[in-house]
Parts: C-alpha cells; structure tokens; sequence
C-alpha cells in the first residue's frame, strides 16, 4: 500500500509522523499504511533486536520529534532522514 501511495504523491514526511498530535493530523488512510511500513522495513532491513532497542529508549507517547530522532539515530547509527531515504529506495517509484 505504501508503494502505491508512493506513486500516487501521496506520502508525507515520515517526521510528520513522529509526534501523535502530528501523526493525528494526517490522512489515516496514509498515516497508517506509511507508519506499519516504515516499521516493517526496519523489522526486516536492520532487523528486530534494533527495533526493540529503539522502542526501549523511545520517549513516552508525548515525545518531542527531536527526542524520536535522537533514539532513532542512537540506535541506527543513522539520521532519521537517512532511514526515511533508505525506506524510499526500498519502496521505489518516483515522490
């Protein structure tokens, strides 16, 4: 789904999607497609144990998108923007 909605211009910035007020904002027909395979992609790219890791330093629900990107980068090694750009080539197509 986050393929064809990929294609369609449909996506949005993956930081628009770090905080619930944000998150909340958005299109669920997005949101949630967007969201689930952005997680999948990181269960079966950097794998599971990097994702649990990041769940465990992730700040509460109310966490700012500055504290979800430190976790992210912490654990990754990577900018939340280089995840996001990984993710794309991963989806391919054009957006």
């Amino acid at each position: 789904m986050a393929r064809q909605l990929r294609q369609q211009g449909r996506l949005v910035a993956l930081a628009q999607l770090t905080e619930t007020a944000s998150w909340r904002s958005q299109d669920s027909d997005v949101a949630y497609p967007e969201s689930g395979s952005f997680v999948r992609w990181l269960i079966h790219a950097p794998g599971l144990d990097r994702v649990r890791a990041r769940y465990a330093r992730a700040p509460g629900s109310n966490g700012s998108a500055e504290g979800v990107r430190a976790s992210f980068a912490a654990v990754y090694g990577l900018s939340f923007e280089e995840l996001e750009r990984a993710w794309l080539g991963f989806l391919g197509g054009n957006g």
